[in-house]
């Protein structure tokens, strides 16, 4: 999971060069989760009609994928998929943070509030120069920090809520379910906002969506929803110190991202705020 997911930050920036970002989501999405209900289908595992397994992966999906993946897509328009990763790598503390409010949560020792505010402030030490520019030239960029952040928050609490539900189907058919429910809702906004008048992806797009498809989707996600289900949401969550590296990596290798000593510095300020989150969290409530 840590090394495909890790490569999807390439994958969406290619992407988004001539994909809209709700179809493009939506597609894959329902597409994935479409195949992989039918796979469970076909291996005998039946569909419950149940209203509220339904509901869950309804929540889970759209509070997972169209808050959360919808993001990513939205702000890799403007924003280098290295430093996405960084960004979003903040997603444990957010965790643990939401976390703690669930009856079975753990109360928030200082050492969290600590990772919390080092985890803001390696973002604010990645983006600085575009804080310290003039705000019309940086507008965009700051505006996707924000949206990768709120995502974050949106994943965290979706990541929170999939374990405290511990659905009673497989993990692959939950995977699925949450896939296509998430699917179907951003291809209804990415049709409210009249994104298929302006659909038109080039080769390199249709390869990066079947990429994503495939590793990002099929296997990755499944992959994570699996986790979920057998995994406490907090150590699910250590993906986020393997993801930016990963993501530096080959963003920097194929597409000739930059990534000097600032980035660098704010990456290891990120990763140990968010170590110091997770040993603040072993304080029982």
């Amino acid at each position: 999971m840590c090394i495909l997911w890790g490569t999807t930050y390439l994958a969406i920036r290619i992407a988004v060069a001539t994909w809209e970002p709700f179809l493009f989501g939506g597609l894959r999405f329902a597409a994935a989760g479409t195949i992989v209900i039918l796979a469970m289908r076909l291996r005998g595992t039946r569909v419950p009609r149940d209203a509220r397994l339904m509901r869950e992966s309804a929540i889970a999906g759209t509070l997972l994928l169209v808050g959360g993946n919808a993001a990513v897509i939205l702000a890799e328009r403007h924003v280098p998929s290295g430093i996405t990763a960084v960004m979003v790598s903040t997603m444990p503390i957010w965790t643990v943070v939401i976390s703690a409010f669930t009856p079975r949560g753990h109360r928030l020792g200082p050492l969290t509030w600590i990772g919390l505010l080092g985890g803001l402030a390696g973002v604010v030490v990645l983006v600085w120069p575009e804080l310290a520019g003039p705000l019309p030239a940086n507008r965009d960029f700051l505006l996707g920090v924000v949206i990768l952040q709120l995502g974050s928050i949106s994943w965290a609490a979706g990541s929170v809520y999939v374990v405290s539900r511990r659905a009673s189907v497989p993990p692959l058919l939950a995977a699925g379910l949450q896939m296509l429910a998430g699917g179907i809702v951003m291809i209804l906004i990415g049709t409210l906002f009249g994104e298929w008048a302006r659909l038109h992806p080039d080769r390199h797009g249709w390869e990066a969506f079947l990429y994503l498809l495939v590793f990002g989707s099929l296997l990755g996600y499944v992959a994570f929803v699996y986790a979920l289900q057998h995994l406490p949401v907090a150590k699910v969550s250590l993906y986020g110190y393997v993801n930016p590296i990963v993501a530096v990596i080959v963003g920097a290798l194929i597409l000739d991202e930059r990534f000097g000593l600032r980035e660098a510095v704010a990456t290891a300020i990120v990763l140990a705020a968010v170590a110091l989150a997770r040993v603040g969290e072993i304080e029982p409530a």
